[in-house]
């Protein structure tokens, strides 16, 4: 998943509707998208997630109360600007 990386309330929103629905959390939030996991996966099935590092803190918060957890952290070695994070539903 590349879901939106921007918060609602956070930075400037494009004009561009499909650039602005892309980058910021308007329509699919980070709570959305482990909602869907959870709903998704079965016990043991995995998700690979895309966050720029700035989020990494808020994702892993968020994982806290989730039926999901983190197995590993792939970061970006060329420009350290993003981390995937390979999480498996318990």
């Amino acid at each position: 998943s590349n879901p939106p990386w921007i918060k609602m309330d956070a930075g400037i929103v494009s004009p561009c509707r499909a650039r602005a629905l892309a980058r910021t959390e308007l329509s699919c939030s980070m709570q959305d998208v482990i909602s869907a996991c959870q709903y998704l996966l079965r016990p043991g099935g995995s998700a690979f997630i895309l966050y720029p590092q700035f989020r990494s803190r808020d994702f892993a918060q968020s994982l806290e109360n989730s039926l999901l957890d983190t197995i590993k952290i792939f970061k970006d070695k060329d420009s350290e600007k993003y981390c995937v994070f390979h999480v498996v539903k318990r």
